[in-house]
């Protein structure tokens, strides 16, 4: 058995450890927010009257594995203070925040959320991924005050199949420091979308009504529309990419696929929105790409525009 640290609990950090820990390796998951699963979790399900592959609902099953796995630990709020060799080992000095929430231990009884006088304690749900992440700027003991409600609020809640709680206060001080011995490290720190501020002509930032891909998953995973139902929605494709004079002189590989579910998924949702695509060129991700780009070609109310605007003013 071999003993590893995974820096970063987002998708890929997360299916690695659970695919260790099905080799039978114990894995430690170091994350610096408060949440696992990174990204993926402002992710929106693109299905229609069928599933578009978009593969979120997977993703959420993978972190749910991971979750529970017996032989995955994770530690969430936490920094990474000193890295060094021990032999052949690496020896990794941690500091997490309290409280923190055992997820292997949560019976989501809600508990918690209700007993923090601050509101601070939140349930993201999911499918079957269930977890209770704790906003440390608003937590008393993050402002030296004495509160042990969540803790107390989960020990009362217990079963005899959860007799010690879920949640440690770690005898009311502000963080907890823990040292690890791993064997190997892997980092999986996730990644930052492009900063569209860049492309000044387009409006980022500055006009309104202007967002970017990511925010529209988020805003959609959490409402059936963008704004209201009947706008008119253009998406401007390859900002960010094929672009030397950034640096970017590369197609992403999967803007093109994106677009047009998030397009069919606005379409769906609201059938008399005109919705229209500027783009250089479309890219086949796989098989079944061209079946979905035929299907949006026929739609009176989704337009294709070969081209993309060179700037973008408020009427």
């Amino acid at each position: 058995m071999i003993r590893f640290v995974i820096i970063g609990a987002g998708i890929s950090g997360s299916t690695a450890g659970y695919e260790l820990a099905e080799m039978g390796h114990d894995v430690e998951i170091i994350e610096s927010g408060s949440e696992i699963g990174g990204k993926v979790l402002t992710y929106c399900c693109k299905a229609t009257e069928e599933c578009s592959r978009c593969g979120v609902c997977v993703a959420h099953t993978k972190l749910n594995q991971a979750l529970k796995h017996e032989r995955i630990h994770f530690s969430v709020s936490a920094k990474i203070q000193s890295v060094a060799e021990k032999g052949k080992q690496i020896s990794i000095e941690i500091t997490s925040l309290n409280p923190s929430i055992d997820h292997k231990k949560c019976i989501d009884c809600g508990a918690c959320v209700e007993a923090c006088p601050e509101n601070c304690i939140s349930q993201f749900k999911r499918a079957e991924l269930v977890q209770y992440t704790i906003d440390h700027c608003r937590c008393l003991i993050q402002k030296g005050k004495v509160c042990t409600a969540c803790m107390d609020a989960c020990t009362e809640a217990c079963t005899e199949a959860y007799p010690t709680g879920a949640i440690s206060c770690g005898k009311g001080s502000k963080e907890e420091k823990k040292k690890i011995t791993a064997d190997g490290v892997l980092i999986a720190t996730g990644h930052d979308p492009f900063d569209a501020v860049q492309k000044v002509r387009y409006g980022y930032a500055r006009l309104n009504n202007i967002i970017t891909g990511a925010e529209a998953e988020e805003i959609l995973s959490k409402q059936s529309y963008l704004g209201d139902p009947a706008d008119s929605i253009a998406f401007i494709q390859c900002v960010g990419s094929r672009d030397p004079q950034i640096g970017r002189n590369y197609c992403s590989a999967v803007c093109c696929s994106y677009a047009l579910r998030l397009a069919r998924i606005i379409n769906h949702r609201s059938p008399e929105a005109d919705v229209t695509i500027y783009y250089i060129d479309i890219q086949n991700f796989d098989k079944t790409f061209t079946v979905l780009r035929e299907e949006l070609r026929k739609n009176s109310n989704i337009h294709f525009v070969r081209g993309v605007p060179f700037s973008v003013e408020q009427l």
